[in-house]
């Protein structure tokens, strides 16, 4: 083993792992400057069919349906529908994202995408039963039950149905309408199921073909007045974690994978949230406290044209010169009367536990991102393997979701240090700083001197935002802030 790190990611002592890690991971390529000017060929899956503007226009529901979209939970997540992705700000996080670790590889620490993040940023509830596919009947009785209508032709051999589809068969509803008049109430439901379905196909969870979805998922939208709480949040981020891991693996540039799946939405606005490196002009403060979070980076950009760059090496030189003070390590104001999901998305998200949804089992690495949280960083365990064979799979989902039942008893990560308490704990424990080096992803042969772009001033409302963070999550009953 090597004394510490030797200046390339992954951060922390550099072992005879890490060196066999990176022969596989897409930074290797970077690193030799395979990548180094690449304009990224990536094809951001999500959204699928409705990317095309006509799309957008021809999937309009009426008032009554928008009800009981906002009554399931699902109010916020159609906006994210029209953010306007920006693939080189994306690529350059992306490629420092280390599986097994579930982090992104900065030169500052470890940080990650978490379940706070996914409460604030989506609105969606990180709290309930996991997603899970068990038991379920065929795909044709699956769709007959739940959207009332019979199923395509290839449903015996698929598990899926396109979006087009779902379209063609659920946008006969007149958009004028208040209300189920003269329309069946059941065939209203089964046309909002199939919404909220292609919902989940383009945004929450694309795939690789990015115009089809599982069917799997409809019994999970079955009560839409009264529906029973789902971890979705949990879910969107398990399956965010895998796709990130498929997309950063890879030995050459000739099988790198084209397609980047995931909710890409997320990562960007977590981007945003975090760090000034290409982050758009918004009309709304952060300082008004707007939830969920996402909807200052839809419905408000002033002006993003300038912000971003024009290659994917300037947004890499930017974050491996990224600096302490440029990092807003817990953006988010959660006021004593905001909704339930972030008033509770403190005490609901500090659990070093796996998520899941269906078999894509990640683990949350809250331990390695204390800062977000509000603690001061230390040095993490070592990360937790977890198998992806098919052998014994379905024991170890099992063990998985009894862990995360029983997460409130377990797993939280508010005793492994302490409270931030002055700028300087910001920058972590002297012994993490130590142990984790300030590693690089760009090799220095290639890199050349960039303008900088990033406001390099200290933000001073993170601590004031921890302050107003943690006397409202003493009010809420976490101990830890009392």
């Amino acid at each position: 083993m090597n004394a510490g790190n030797d200046g390339r990611i992954p951060g922390g002592p550099t072992t005879e792992r890490e060196e066999q890690e990176r022969k596989n991971h897409i930074s290797r390529l970077v690193f030799t400057g395979e990548l180094y000017d690449y304009k990224p060929d990536v094809r951001l899956r999500e959204r699928g069919q409705w990317r095309n503007a006509t799309n957008y226009a021809t999937w309009q529901i009426n008032t009554y349906q928008k009800g009981l979209v906002n009554a399931f939970g699902f109010g916020y997540v159609d906006e994210f529908r029209f953010l306007l992705h920006d693939r080189d700000l994306i690529f350059s996080l992306v490629e420092r994202w280390w599986p097994q670790r579930n982090t992104f590889q900065l030169p500052v620490g470890e940080m990650t995408v978490t379940l706070l993040d996914v409460a604030n940023i989506l609105g969606l509830p990180i709290a309930g039963e996991p997603i899970f596919f068990d038991n379920q009947p065929s795909a044709a009785t699956t769709i007959r039950r739940y959207l009332g209508i019979d199923p395509p032709e290839d449903t015996n051999v698929r598990s899926d149905v396109t979006i087009n589809w779902l379209r063609g068969n659920f946008m006969d509803l007149d958009r004028t309408i208040d209300g189920p008049v003269n329309v069946d109430e059941e065939r209203i439901v089964c046309c909002t199921r199939a919404y909220l379905l292609a919902l989940c196909g383009s945004v929450l969870f694309p795939n690789a073909t990015g115009c089809r979805i599982t069917v799997r998922l409809l019994p999970f939208l079955e009560n839409l007045v009264h529906p029973t709480r789902y971890a979705w949040g949990a879910a969107v981020l398990a399956y965010l974690y895998a796709s990130l891991t498929e997309f950063v693996t890879a030995s050459s540039l000739q099988n790198m994978s084209k397609n980047l799946t995931g909710c890409m939405s997320l990562l960007q606005i977590w981007a945003y949230e975090h760090f000034a490196i290409g982050r758009p002009v918004t009309s709304i403060s952060r300082e008004i406290g707007v939830f969920p979070v996402g909807r200052r980076w839809t419905t408000d950009v002033v002006d993003q044209a300038h912000c971003g760059h024009p290659v994917v090496s300037i947004y890499r030189t930017e974050f491996d010169s990224l600096t302490h003070d440029e990092v807003t390590w817990m953006p988010y104001i959660i006021r004593a009367d905001a909704p339930d999901i972030q008033r509770m998305s403190y005490p609901n998200s500090h659990y070093n536990v796996v998520i899941l949804y269906d078999f894509r089992t990640m683990y949350h690495p809250a331990d390695r991102v204390l800062r977000q949280f509000g603690l001061v960083q230390t040095i993490p365990n070592a990360p937790e393997y977890i198998s992806h064979n098919k052998s014994g799979r379905l024991a170890r989902i099992q063990r998985y979701l009894h862990e995360w039942n029983t997460r409130s008893d377990r797993y939280n990560i508010l005793n492994m240090s302490r409270p931030v308490q002055s700028h300087e704990d910001w920058l972590g424990d002297i012994s993490y700083r130590r142990w984790y080096g300030a590693p690089r992803i760009g090799n220095r042969a290639y890199t050349f001197e960039e303008i900088r772009f990033t406001n390099r001033a200290v933000d001073d409302c993170s601590m004031r935002r921890f302050i107003d963070n943690m006397s409202i999550a003493s009010r809420n009953g976490s101990s830890h802030y009392r």
